[in-house]
């Protein structure tokens, strides 16, 4: 008897999904296509990660300021608060009450504002730009509340704001607001080449002013004949322990004997009624005064105390009207 033949029949493999499948995979395979499907449908067809928006570049405030400014004031008026010798020396005019009524009426609390940087344009007005946590909804609620009239606000991003005043504070608002660096764009360029030449001949601090054309004194002085060569000068202010230090840089045409006139000038200012105001004999020897073709730095240590009572002297009464005036129409 012929034994019967074993017919066996040749299976194609399958192909699944994920590769190809014989037919000894078993259930295991089939589970893990069974998985991979899910996986599809749940997912959709595979689409290239989305790309997050490009963040605007970081927002330097001094970059804001338009062509055509005669004075630039940069400050970090929150680092100059936390100052013990720059509260002693502004306390007479500016107190905490007043800072806060100040807070109240507009929304800023210079207290709390990192940086602050301020621009004249002569008859066109001045600018203002501002940084601080959530300023822009702080500002903008209490400005509703007040309608006030006398300033132009812009607000740029969540933490800087924009202030204008003047017949000229729309222009300069819409200048400094395009000046802003946007995402893809090239940033706006720095200060104007007097104001960047003067900040490098300054040492950096928490307070610096920047006067950028010539001052108008009155020439019958000796300041003013000293001074007729100026063209543009900067001021620094540092704390230091329990006092200010101030440097001083004025660039122009001055003569040969330039530093011992500028001494002469201020051994004769510290002897002169406001001199003695600020105590400015005691501070003369910390006076440093040098020149250079085109150039004069000086550096001079003024107790805070001595600041205080010159300011009391000087302008208190003026700075109580103008923030008890704030006060009043709360």
């Amino acid at each position: 008897m012929r034994p019967r033949s074993r017919i066996t029949t040749r299976q194609r493999p399958t192909r699944s999904p994920f590769g190809v499948r014989g037919p000894a995979t078993g259930v295991r395979a089939l589970a893990l296509d069974l998985a991979g499907a899910l996986v599809l449908a749940a997912c959709g067809a595979a689409a290239p990660p989305a790309r997050s928006p490009r963040a605007a570049p970081p927002l330097q405030l001094e970059t804001l300021v338009p062509d055509g400014a005669e004075w630039i004031v940069l400050s970090r008026p929150a680092d100059l608060w936390r100052s013990a010798a720059v509260r002693a020396a502004v306390e007479p005019a500016i107190r905490e009450v007043d800072l806060a009524a100040l807070a109240s009426r507009t929304g800023v609390d210079l207290r709390s504002v990192s940086d602050l940087v301020a621009a004249g344009f002569g008859v066109r007005g001045d600018l203002i730009a501002l940084r601080g946590n959530d300023l822009r909804r702080t500002m903008a609620r209490a400005l509703e509340l007040t309608a006030e009239p006398r300033y132009a606000i812009h607000p740029l991003r969540k933490d800087v704001v924009l202030v204008g005043s003047g017949v000229g504070s729309s222009g300069i608002l819409s200048a400094a607001s395009r000046r802003a660096p946007r995402p893809g764009a090239r940033a706006a360029g720095p200060l104007p080449a007097v104001a960047e030449r003067l900040r490098t001949e300054l040492p950096r601090g928490p307070f610096q002013l920047l006067y950028l054309v010539p001052l108008q004194l009155d020439r019958t002085t000796p300041a003013a004949v000293l001074l007729s060569g100026l063209r543009s000068g900067g001021v620094t202010v540092n704390p230091r322990g329990a006092e200010l230090l101030i440097d001083i840089v004025l660039e122009g045409d001055f003569p040969p004997t330039a530093e011992t006139n500028f001494r002469a000038m201020l051994e004769s200012v510290a002897l002169s009624p406001l001199g003695s105001l600020f105590d400015l004999t005691s501070a003369l020897p910390t006076a440093r005064i040098r020149s250079a073709e085109g150039r004069i730095t000086v550096q001079i240590a003024l107790a805070a105390q001595a600041v205080a009572d010159g300011v009391r002297a000087l302008f208190v009464a003026e700075l109580q009207e103008l923030l008890g005036g704030i006060r009043r129409t709360r």
